[in-house]
């Protein structure tokens, strides 16, 4: 639950910390400005961090999991834009930076532990400090790239080279991830999936 004690805050902290430094060069000081913002919280497998129509108020740190992010039309049907896994950061962001409730849905493929953190406070905690201006400047610069590289992947690929790419990415998941899921990203019908795995294997 938030604001309790849980066993694996401290690792949790730890490991966000690491990521960060790697990620952006935060250093263990910069870190200290914004930890007590950060709360651990478990979301159950099938559990959303937001749905589209919710207002975007923070963003979270994956320290285990897993999680998707879709979109839904009015008949019902999704599509996946993205997995995101351990050591990665999940939000709204878009919807965040221009005031408008979430068009995204977020939800866990399995139990899931995040450090989440109310976008206000983290902003008033760091504004003008040039450690966490320049980690906001790389996470909207890597959200734009990442964004440009999945428009590019489907107007010019076929769907057995965004398959190999999917591999590649997150291979490692893929036991993890319903074929359904997996068909959604890739832009196919479950059908059109099965097919393309048996004729690789």
């Amino acid at each position: 639950m938030a604001n309790q004690i849980h066993p694996h805050e401290n690792n949790s902290h730890e490991k966000f910390s690491e990521v960060l430094n790697t990620f952006a060069g935060i250093s263990q000081e910069d870190y200290s400005l914004v930890k007590n913002f950060f709360y651990l919280r478990s979301i159950r497998k099938g559990g959303y961090f937001i749905r589209a129509g919710e207002e975007s108020k923070s963003f979270a740190f994956i320290y285990r999991g897993l999680f998707r992010s879709y979109y839904c039309n009015e008949e019902g049907d999704e599509f996946i834009r993205n997995f995101v896994k351990p050591n990665e950061i999940i939000a709204a962001y878009s919807s965040f930076l221009s005031k408008t409730n979430s068009i995204v849905y977020i939800q866990a493929l399995k139990d899931s532990l995040i450090l989440e953190c109310r976008f206000d406070d983290f902003i008033k905690r760091t504004k003008d400090i040039l450690a966490w201006e320049r980690f906001r400047r790389i996470l909207s610069d890597l959200l734009f790239v990442q964004k440009e590289i999945r428009e590019y992947e489907f107007l010019t690929l076929d769907a057995i080279d965004r398959y190999k790419i999917f591999i590649k990415r997150f291979g490692s998941l893929e036991e993890e991830i319903q074929d359904y899921h997996i068909a959604s990203y890739l832009g196919i019908t479950p059908v059109s999936f099965s097919r393309i795995r048996k004729k690789l294997k």
